[in-house]
């Protein structure tokens, strides 16, 4: 008697990627970098705001710099929108799809890098080594200048 070369797991493991591949959404892939930006830039802003309101007695350089952190999440966000849902390479002139490119870009480095400016000054002012801090600081700050230059 000829066996078949199918064994019951191989059916199961058919079975089970037939129903896989019908939980799969298949989208563009600027579509899933859309939706993961979109999914992050809403919890990056939730917390900001958050933050902001908790700490509005007291604020200070720490909450000024993720105020601006926001400010520039809120342009990349909107650029980001406008320039992904541009139809086609020839229905906008060039120019204005190359500024809003390099606002997205800078938009999005300043927020990152407001971010983490931020941080150091909260520790700066709740911590005890503020002379240390603040010299590292500022050599953040340099090496930063450096970079973007």
């Amino acid at each position: 008697m000829l066996r078949s070369r199918h064994t019951d797991t191989d059916n199961m493991e058919h079975q089970i990627l037939g129903i896989l591949s019908l939980l799969v959404v298949y989208m563009p892939i600027h579509r899933y970098f859309l939706v993961g930006g979109t999914i992050g830039m809403v919890i990056a802003a939730a917390t900001t705001v958050a933050r902001l309101a908790i700490r509005i007695q007291k604020f200070g350089w720490d909450e000024a710099l993720a105020f601006a952190g926001l400010l520039c999440l809120i342009i990349t966000g909107v650029t980001g929108k406008l320039y992904y849902s541009m139809k086609g390479a020839g229905s906008i002139p060039h120019n204005p799809r190359i500024t809003m490119y390099y606002i997205l870009a800078i938009g999005f480095d300043l927020t990152i890098l407001l971010a983490r400016i931020s941080a150091p000054y909260s520790i700066i002012r709740f911590g005890r080594y503020q002379r240390q801090l603040h010299y590292a600081v500022s050599l953040f700050l340099t090496a930063v200048l450096n970079l973007v230059a």
